[in-house]
């Protein structure tokens, strides 16, 4: 207990007790608890108009997240208020109170004006706004990582940990809400809530009240003014403004129907202009920590909207399929994926925290391909008489690979800090944030052009036949991922170790 007490009170010293209380917010209500409500609720905003198919579910999706494409820019608009923290709180203020107004329409709208499209609308207010909040908590986790290296791997591991633990306590009540009540009555008053009481906490926590912390911040300032030129603001802003306007262009082909093929061309083009900015923007180090991430990113296209219609449509529409009920993937996977998180935090302190960063980053790429064979035998249809196995080979299968995606959750960030120009790790984590984002519409349009080459069709009113050819998409579809990743890992990650573990 008291190492417990000691390891608490050492963090507390590290990040600052008010920038606790924002990571907190912003990490465990927002990312834990809001975001998982948003993402559980958009099964039933598109079941509530009669099914929605997956190439229509793919065009709201890729439009949802156009706001993370201007995560550089509002990291250039909030780095100069933080000289003013009552000017950056206000901005933060200003968005968790445009979420309410979405959240109250999205609650009040008549039903039949209560269309998927309205809620892409409103979710996109939200993403804006979640976009924001996770700019200031990077900026707090990189400021923590370069000025206290040796404590980096246990900032970081409460940094991922409190999101989950977050996430495992709300989930049931999210769950349970949203399969006994109609998804207005249960998504919009708790979403105004949880929107109220990340305001009460976010906005005082900001507030520049503290001279000892204000005179401490100049002197920073003044200490790593020779080092933060090296990052060219011209060019940040550059970059910055290419990466927002390449995300919303590249998502908006959907809209005008352009074909699959060229859409991925264009937005593969578009997403390597964007990485070669951040190498021009802010150097070659943390350039090429981002290209890994943009080419893993890419090569592990998107199925998610097909996987979603065979796993959980009625047998009248897939008389062979597993028919799993949607409850049990807005909560069952979600609840048991975010538990792992706490094991695989706890497997990379006790066994991977000495590794090099190419070795462990190819032992995750190699579990990741493993993992996603677990649920072969499903697409199989190997278990067609016994459904209870479909859905164990399935939560086997996320409780695999959630452990897998946190396991380099935690030196993903610590590899973005350290690689960062000293006092410019807060613009960086940004435009690494948002170049990374510019490659979620090739993933889209990858998946789309993957189900066309093995004759896969969801949309289709026979594609029950198409069934049986599904585990080939799944199974090219995790060899590609696990190629790339090789590849990206011998041509960008360093060889050197962790910091604090030198």
């Amino acid at each position: 207990m008291n190492l417990r007490f000691i390891f608490a009170a050492r963090v507390v010293e590290v990040v600052g007790a008010r920038d606790l209380v924002v990571l907190v917010a912003v990490r465990g209500l927002f990312e834990g608890v809001v975001r998982i409500w948003t993402a559980a609720a958009w099964p039933y905003w598109l079941n509530a108009h009669g099914g929605v198919g997956a190439r229509r579910r793919e065009v709201l999706f890729m439009m949802v997240v156009v706001p993370w494409g201007f995560r550089s820019l509002a990291t250039v608009a909030l780095g100069p208020l933080r000289r003013w923290r009552a000017g950056r709180a206000a901005c933060l203020a200003t968005l968790q109170t445009a979420m309410i107004c979405a959240a109250l329409v999205m609650g009040r709208a008549p039903a039949p004006r209560l269309s998927p499209e309205l809620a892409m609308l409103c979710s996109i207010v939200f993403e804006l706004a979640r976009m924001s909040h996770v700019v200031v908590q990077d900026g707090i986790l990189a400021a923590a990582v370069r000025e206290h290296p040796n404590d980096a791997p246990s900032v970081t591991s409460v940094f991922v940990l409190t999101k989950n633990a977050f996430s495992i306590l709300g989930l049931p009540t999210i769950g349970l809400a949203l399969a006994n009540w109609p998804v207005q009555f249960s998504y919009s008053p708790c979403l105004v809530f949880l929107a109220a009481t990340i305001l009460v906490l976010v906005a005082p926590a900001l507030r520049d009240d503290d001279p000892h912390q204000k005179d401490y911040a100049l002197a920073r300032r003044e200490e790593n003014a020779e080092d933060a030129s090296i990052v060219d603001a011209r060019r940040l802003v550059l970059a910055a403004i290419f990466c927002a306007a390449g995300s919303t262009a590249t998502s908006a082909l959907s809209l005008l129907g352009v074909d699959p093929v060229w859409g991925l061309l264009l937005s593969a083009a578009v997403a390597a202009a964007g990485s070669a900015l951040v190498a021009f923007a802010v150097g070659s180090k943390p350039a090429r920590v981002n290209f890994y991430v943009v080419v893993v990113r890419m090569f592990a296209v998107d199925l998610n909207a097909a996987r979603w219609l065979y796993l959980t449509d009625d047998p009248v529409a897939f008389p062979r399929g597993p028919h799993l009920r949607p409850f049990f993937f807005t909560t069952v996977l979600a609840y048991v994926g975010n538990a792992c998180t706490f094991l695989a935090v706890l497997l990379y302190k006790r066994c991977f925290g000495t590794w090099r960063w190419r070795t462990f980053f190819r032992f995750t790429a190699t579990l990741a391909f493993f993992g996603q064979l677990l649920s072969l035998p499903v697409f199989l249809r190997v278990f067609a008489s016994r459904p209870s196995l479909d859905a164990a080979f399935v939560l086997a299968e996320e409780s695999f690979n959630m452990v897998v995606e946190h396991l380099a959750d935690i030196p993903w960030y610590l590899l973005v800090a350290s690689s960062a120009p000293p006092g410019a790790d807060f613009h960086v984590m940004g435009l690494c944030g948002a170049a990374r984002h510019l490659a979620d519409p090739v993933q889209l349009y990858g998946g789309v052009i993957l189900l066309r080459i093995f004759g896969v069709n969801p949309d289709a009113t026979d594609d029950a036949r198409d069934l049986h050819r599904y585990w080939q998409v799944h199974l090219a579809r995790a060899s590609v991922a696990f190629v790339a990743a090789w590849c990206a890992v011998n041509l960008t990650i360093p060889t050197g170790v962790p910091p604090g573990k030198r």
